[in-house]
């Protein structure tokens, strides 16, 4: 009938269900050999304990257990990872006053030039000695000194410093640089309490020079866009789009031309076609050729600065050092150390003038020295002959006597001769002229 199940069957079944209950129990059964287990034994105590993660190791702290009724074990920091910590934030602390500490120090070394308490002057720093090992003196400066009143005392601080007999040797010229300095510290306990011992260079100043006048040699004048150019901007051609230099350089642009005969006055007269009127990606391409050619001429002036020194009075109406940025405050100092990491002293670079002196190999150099030194066998031949000092002497002073009136002589007789010259010169100009 159907819906009553045959015995047979269930009898059958309830067999298969058993079979298979007896199989899942052999599986969980550890196997044995000798009444003994053949899998590790596991022993909590002396077992070896896990490697720290991420800082945490499971300590040996009672179990608890969770709500769900696993077994957990305690965690917390290792002592390892909380000194790690400890000392990160020290180290933290240490550079933030080791900067500060620095900084405290290198504004006390550098008080000779940066005093907070003399607001009307500025300081110029000069040096001498060799590149490696140099004397550096900072020279004060009155902000209402004129030209000629910062080269006189410029020639005065130093004289005085390594001597005015110096100036006293015609044979002896100085020679002024504009130099990178860098101070290491205070000078020795023999010198000036204001005197540094550092070092300085002037290998880049060359190197600019160089690279001004191979783009001002290879510059060509740009031309006038075309209408198209116009309507798209110079971007086009900029490296963005896969063209070089040479060949941006190379399109047309702008005719802008200094606006006065003279490049030094750093002027560029921009018309409404210059290219730099349509792309924020470059400046004028005239203004660059300008801006090129007054630095050029700031390093030929720089020939004029040991005459400035030898004889002050040609600095008026020059400017010699107002484009150098050697001019020194106490707020360019602090500017320097404003940062996130105070850098050493040796690290700050300075601009100043370097001073060296050297035989004068002029005409009037030899012609001085060779003078003294006749002068001098002169009158050590006059003793030997006379065997008296007083009588060598004598005769010295009097070639001293004949040799200026010679000079005198000589002078007086190239004074009118010239100026006969020159008005020649005139009248000839004069008829030309007419």
């Amino acid at each position: 009938m159907e819906g009553v199940q045959d015995p047979e069957q269930a009898t059958a079944k309830q067999g298969r269900e058993k079979d298979k209950d007896q199989k899942q129990q052999k599986r969980l059964e550890v196997p044995t050999q000798d009444g003994r287990s053949v899998l590790p034994v596991f022993n909590a105590q002396n077992s070896p304990q896990p490697a720290p993660l991420n800082g945490v190791v499971v300590a040996n702290a009672p179990e608890q257990e969770n709500p769900n009724g696993t077994l957990r074990r305690r965690l917390r920091p290792s002592k390892q990872a909380t000194e790690r910590e400890s000392a990160k934030a020290s180290m933290e602390i240490d550079a933030g006053s080791k900067n500060k500490k620095r900084k405290e120090e290198i504004i006390d070394i550098l008080k000779p030039i940066s005093d907070g308490d003399d607001i009307h002057s500025y300081s110029i720093l000069v040096c001498w000695g060799r590149q490696g090992h140099c004397q550096i003196l900072p020279v004060k400066i009155a902000y209402t000194a004129n030209d000629v009143a910062v080269w006189q005392e410029l020639r005065r601080v130093w004289y005085a410093q390594r001597g005015f007999w110096r100036s006293l040797l015609p044979f002896l010229s100085a020679r002024v640089e504009v130099v990178e300095i860098s101070i290491t510290g205070r000078g020795s306990p023999g010198t000036a309490e204001t005197t540094f011992i550092g070092t300085y260079r002037n290998d880049h100043l060359s190197a600019e020079e160089s690279r001004l006048r191979n783009f001002t040699a290879n510059y060509v004048p740009q031309g006038n866009p075309s209408l198209s150019e116009r309507r798209y901007p110079y971007n086009q051609y900029a490296s963005d789009y896969g063209y070089s230099y040479d060949q941006y350089q190379r399109k047309p642009g702008c005719r802008c031309h200094p606006s006065a005969p003279y490049p030094s006055e750093g002027i560029v007269r921009c018309g409404q076609r210059c290219r730099s009127l349509y792309s924020d990606i470059r400046t004028c391409p005239g203004q660059e050729w300008c801006d090129a050619t007054t630095k050029l001429l700031r390093f030929q002036m720089r020939w004029y600065l040991s005459l400035a020194f030898s004889c002050p009075n040609i600095a008026a109406g020059n400017d010699l050092l107002d484009a150098e940025d050697i001019a020194l405050s106490e707020q360019d100092i602090l500017s320097k150390l404003e940062s996130e990491y105070c850098p050493s002293l040796v690290e700050l670079q300075f601009r100043g003038l370097m001073i060296s002196e050297g035989l004068d190999t002029g005409s009037r150099g030899v012609a001085l020295s060779l003078g003294a030194t006749v002068l001098f066998v002169i009158v050590v031949a006059a003793r030997l002959i006379f065997g008296d000092w007083g009588t060598a002497w004598n005769v010295g002073s009097f070639f001293v006597a004949l040799a200026t009136l010679a000079w005198m002589k000589i002078n007086h007789s190239v004074g009118p001769s010239d100026a006969s010259t020159t008005k020649d010169d005139e009248r000839a100009a004069g008829s030309h002229s007419v």
